[in-house]
């Protein structure tokens, strides 16, 4: 699909038998070569990295903030929706200061390069939303997108 059901489902990967994809291998896909009775779990920063840098991810991360952006009024309303969305709860206290931090520093860096937000809201194939703000769009994107990678958005508990 080319509209809103993009990316609704995500589940094919061309998979070669002896090549596999190298995101599933970051993430301990086993050989195919032989079967396997139980996968090997491991949780190492290199995912995390794979995940900040992959472009459907980033894109997703776009409408996330879109979404954000259109459906909270304050910052602490998007956060909490955010964390919602993702983990079934409210951030700590820790995390929301956290998260507060880097959301200040992304609008400081996107403030006086509206040509970067604008770059990196043209990631994927979706259009985006002309009707944001290019630096608070990005700066919610980047913010998504690291929570997105963290351990709450991985990992079940």
């Amino acid at each position: 699909d080319t509209d809103k059901k993009a990316y609704r489902r995500s589940l094919y990967v061309y998979w070669k038998r002896t090549s596999p994809h190298p995101m599933m291998t970051l993430f301990d896909a086993p050989s195919r070569e032989a079967s396997c009775v139980q996968r090997s779990r491991t949780n190492t920063s290199l995912q995390s990295l794979g995940l900040l840098n992959e472009m459907q991810r980033t894109e997703m991360s776009r409408i996330l903030a879109e979404r954000l952006l259109d459906q909270a009024g304050n910052d602490t309303e998007r956060l909490d929706l955010l964390f919602t969305l993702l983990a079934s709860r409210k951030p700590t206290e820790r995390e929301r200061n956290a998260c507060m931090l880097l959301l200040g520093s992304l609008r400081e860096r996107y403030q006086d390069a509206e040509a970067d937000a604008l770059a990196l809201l043209a990631i994927g194939n979706l259009p985006r939303n002309e009707k944001l703000d290019p630096v608070e769009h990005a700066a919610w994107s980047l913010l998504a997108t690291t929570v997105l990678a963290s351990d709450i958005a991985l990992l079940l508990y």
